[in-house]
Formats: structure tokens, C-alpha cells, sequence
């Protein structure tokens, strides 16, 4: 994170393709011809129109020269003297060779229908775990995106410290506080020792719902084994049939945490 804005934010620029439709204007301005005719004010309101898409695709793509030269066409188009078409030609010319100059220097990248919710989803493991876990909703966000760009291994990363806002919440119910070593096997061996008390003998949270501590119990194993463990070695790489079995595990164990308990939990 930088600030409050994500790596993400600043380097990707989402844009709709069919944005790029004003390229249609430009040719069409370019098609005039270069003479001393000058241009009526229902061309004139197409072209203006056309040159502040430009100014807006460009701005959202950060194309400073194209900016600049839209905006001396939007200039010259709003003002209240008359226009010849060969003024506009030579204008458009201009921003057509800028936006080409600039265009060659950026990589676009297509996503797969099926893959473009994972971009702009805000709960993506539904809004009861984003109000439950607020401080996994960024590497939840971020692992979708790598599922969007279909980089497997990296979304398990992310998926990773996801699952450990739930480890550690569920640790908080056992009074494993920060000054506690609260990694994955010393919450497990407290939970598994919790689960073999006798239930009266339980903290008081667990006493009350004996399944739902097994099950949170065993997900949380499940995962450790599977998939923690070989992630942090260089030779796991994961296809994506592994990672959306990993997605759907994860998001159904922080699911079934939000039914009951929420960060922080100090009871």
C-alpha cells in the first residue's frame, strides 16, 4: 500500500474499449477536406463532442501530450469565430500522430468476461465477511485480481494472509493476544486442546457452539497442510484448478467465521 491507494490503483488504467469509438471522429475529421470551406455548426458540435471523449479517454489513460492536444481542438472548437475545415484537419492531425506516438509505449491486457467481476467486486467473499474482517478485505480484493491477470500462484499469496486474519481472530477467542507467538501450529494445538476439554470446561465461546469451533478447526488444519505449507517453498506453482479449489475453501472458512465471531474479538 502507498497511502490509502493500492499498487494496483497506480499502475493499472481501466478503461472500456469501446471508448476508443471517438477514433472513429478523429478519421472522420481526418477525411475532410483541406480547404478554406468553413465548417457548420452541426459538424461543428460533432467534432466538439468527439475531442472531449478524446480529452477523457485520455486523461483516464494518462496521455499528456494527447491531452494537450485535444484540448487546443476543444479550444479552438468553442470558440465563437468561424472555423475552416483545413484549421481542424491540421489540429486533428496532430492529435492523431501524438496518440499514436503514445499509444506505442503502453500494453493493454484483454480480460475474460468470466474473470472481469474479480476487478471491481468489492465482496468478493460477500459482505458479511467484509464487515466481519475489514483487514482482509484488501488481500481479498488482490488475490481476485490476480485471478483476473490468471496469476495463480501470487492469488494464493494473498489468499494466504486472508486466511491468517481468520487464524488470528480465532486465536483471540483462546486468548492468544499479540504478545502471544500466534502462528499456524500454536493456535492449532490450542484449538485441538480446547476441543478435547470437556465442554463445560471451554471458554465461554466455545462452550457455546461446539460444532462450530470443530468445523472452524478443521478447515483451519486442512488448509495449513494442503496448501500454506508447499506455497512457501519455490517449487509449488498452482494451476488454476487448484487455486479456485483454494478460493472456495478459504472463502467458505472466513464465511463461516463471519456467522459468529468478527476482528477484533477480545471476549
Amino acid at each position: 500500500m502507498i497511502g490509502q491507494t493500492s499498487l494496483w490503483e497506480i499502475i493499472m488504467k481501466e478503461f472500456d474499449p469501446d471508448q476508443f469509438l471517438f477514433m472513429g471522429g478523429i478519421h472522420a475529421i481526418r477525411a475532410l477536406h483541406d480547404d478554406d470551406l468553413e465548417i457548420d455548426s452541426e459538424s461543428r458540435k460533432d467534432y466538439l463532442h468527439d475531442a472531449q471523449a478524446a480529452e477523457t479517454l485520455s486523461r483516464k489513460l494518462g496521455l499528456t501530450y494527447s491531452i494537450l492536444a485535444t484540448q487546443r481542438i476543444i479550444q479552438k472548437l468553442s470558440e465563437d469565430t468561424p472555423i475552416l475545415r483545413k484549421d481542424i484537419v491540421n489540429l486533428n492531425n496532430e492529435l492523431h500522430h501524438i496518440l499514436v506516438d503514445e499509444m506505442k509505449y503502453r500494453k493493454f491486457l484483454c480480460i475474460e468476461p468470466d474473470k472481469s467481476l474479480f476487478l471491481n467486486e468489492k465482496n468478493l467473499f460477500g459482505s458479511e465477511v467484509s464487515n466481519a474482517f475489514p483487514s482482509a478485505i484488501v488481500d481479498i480484493e488482490e488475490a481476485g485480481k490476480c485471478l483476473a491477470f490468471e496469476r495463480w500462484t501470487a492469488a494464493v499469496f494473498h489468499l494466504m494472509r486472508v486466511m491468517e486474519v481468520g487464524l488470528r481472530v480465532l486465536g483471540n477467542t483462546l486468548k492468544l493476544h499479540e504478545s502471544t507467538n500466534r502462528n499456524w501450529e500454536t493456535i492449532l494445538k490450542k484449538c485441538d486442546e480446547e476441543l478435547k476439554k470437556p465442554l463445560a470446561n471451554r471458554s465461554p465461546i466455545w462452550r457455546s457452539d461446539d460444532q462450530f469451533f470443530a468445523s472452524a478447526t478443521a478447515m483451519l488444519r486442512s488448509v495449513k497442510d494442503a496448501w500454506r505449507n508447499p506455497t512457501m517453498h519455490i517449487e509449488k506453482v498452482y494451476t488454476e484448478e487448484q487455486v479456485e479449489s483454494i478460493w472456495n475453501a478459504i472463502k467458505g472458512f472466513m464465511r463461516h467465521l463471519a456467522t459468529k465471531i468478527k476482528e477484533p474479538y477480545f471476549k
